[in-house]
């Protein structure tokens, strides 16, 4: 029947392409009760997984997904996390529990001290005053009878809430990893309750800033990769099934060499290329002219890889951001550049203390690699290289 191509967004149920290697180790950790990091560059597909995994829970797992990137403060993430908690009502693309879930939590969830839940979830105060989330969050987890049962919190783009967070005060931002981690080694919540987070950006790039990786230590991180050969194949298989044209196993690995990097989003974005070209001049069946073509019309299109360039804003000051587009610049025009070339940049940028830390970001924020010769760096992807030589280095 194949699947739906969508591209650059999450998916679920019959548009979600299986990874039984990822699923089963990602169930592995859940089953431990270690508290999860998936950590991972974009678009490599974590939150479908996380998707997937809470529309098949494990037996006895209850999942509440909740996504945080917009928040900028320690209250409002705890009221969030509150809400999902209590909620009952109709499911939103926010928050999202299955009926079967929201019954059992309904039966476990006590009463809490000086808040009334209301019909759509939230909470009235007897005093007027605005409650203290977090010890509220606290409450409910620590007050639970889940009966056997386990209770999975999913936080997608955590990092990000921090990063959010230490924008307005890397003060507030420390002692909200604080109240984290206190919240995470409550002995009330061993063995009733996980948290699995995981975000676009890198947790540990964030807090390393901040000088604060050891209010992460406890998190058991998870990486996940790009899809292996054989399912990249499958992945380009079951997404041609569903266009008018079709493809050989033995072409789609010859796509697979032009892409080198397989992470979802490249296969798709071509997959999507590939048919815009059939559109305009119908063919039968797929070769490289027009994996050629399908390349090249990609790169010219600025907006699908925007995201990569603006990221770099947010995530460095100027000067970082200076050595950051000019390591990346020159990578993109000569192919690769040595470990000692990147340092002399740094000098060059006042930043010989602290750019090691701009590399790690590079690294596993998608952009570049250093896995042929820990001295030498290049592009993970061809595509991204061509893209940011056409529209940025230019």
């Amino acid at each position: 029947m194949g699947i739906r191509n969508v591209v650059g967004q999450a998916v679920r149920n019959e548009d979600y392409f299986h990874r039984p290697i990822e699923e089963k180790k990602l169930r592995n950790v859940i089953s431990s009760g270690s508290h999860v990091l998936i950590s991972a560059p974009r678009r490599v597909g974590k939150t479908s997984l996380m998707f997937y995994l809470m529309d098949n829970p494990c037996e006895g797992c209850i999942y509440i997904y909740l996504i945080t990137q917009s928040i900028y403060d320690s209250n409002a993430f705890y009221q969030k996390l509150h809400t999902a908690l209590l909620d009952s009502g109709n499911v939103d693309d926010t928050i999202i529990i299955t009926k079967k879930a929201k019954k059992m939590l309904a039966s476990i969830i006590g009463q809490v001290d000086k808040v009334t839940v209301t019909a759509i979830g939230g909470v009235e105060l007897k005093d007027g005053k605005e409650p203290n989330y977090q010890e509220e969050c606290r409450k409910i987890l620590s007050s639970l009878n889940m009966k056997g049962n386990k209770l999975v919190i999913m936080i997608d783009e955590f990092p990000q809430t921090v990063e959010n967070i230490r924008e307005k005060s890397e003060t507030e931002a420390i002692r909200f990893l604080q109240q984290f981690q206190e919240l995470t080694k409550s002995p009330n919540l061993f063995g009733k309750v996980q948290f699995i987070l995981t975000g676009s950006i890198g947790l540990e790039n964030v807090v390393s800033r901040m000088q604060a990786t050891k209010y992460i230590t406890d998190l058991n991180s998870h990486p996940v990769g790009p899809l292996l050969e054989k399912e990249g194949v499958a992945l380009i298989m079951e997404l041609v099934e569903k266009m008018d044209f079709d493809i050989t196993e033995d072409v789609a690995l010859e796509f697979l060499d032009l892409i080198k990097w397989n992470i979802p989003f490249y296969i798709q974005l071509l997959v999507q290329e590939l048919n815009n070209l059939y559109l305009e001049e119908p063919f039968t069946w797929v070769d490289g002219t027009h994996f050629g073509k399908a390349f090249e019309n990609a790169i010219k299109n600025r907006s699908y890889f925007l995201h990569w360039e603006e990221r770099l804003r947010k995530s460095f000051q100027k000067d970082g951001y200076k050595l950051a587009v000019e390591i990346l610049d020159r990578i993109a025009t000569r192919d690769t550049l040595s470990g000692n070339e990147i340092h002399d940049l740094a000098v060059k940028h006042s930043l010989e203390e602290d750019y090691k830390e701009v590399l790690r970001t590079l690294i596993y924020d998608g952009y570049i690699n250093n896995d042929d010769d820990h001295a030498v760096y290049r592009f993970n992807s061809p595509l991204l290289q061509a893209w940011w030589r056409k529209n940025v280095t230019n």
